[in-house]
């Protein structure tokens, strides 16, 4: 899997960063000439957003005859 799971006082801590980038799953399957459709650990990767934000927003609502 693309995580580490530890545990500390009965706290789970989970490690993110130990498996593979998307570029080098891209480069593995390129080099075998074999789907990612099918590859065990690039389907139960974890990918993390950052930064996502709506930077603008909706200051008006109209409401409609049927509600």
């Amino acid at each position: 899997m693309s995580y580490t799971i530890s545990e500390l006082n009965g706290i789970k801590i989970y490690n993110l960063s130990v498996g593979k980038t998307l570029p080098q799953f891209l480069e593995e399957a390129y080099k075998k000439n074999k789907s990612l459709r099918y590859d065990e650990e690039y389907r139960n990767r974890i990918e993390v957003i950052h930064d996502f934000d709506f930077p603008t927003s909706c200051n008006q609502i109209v409401i409609s005859d049927d509600q």
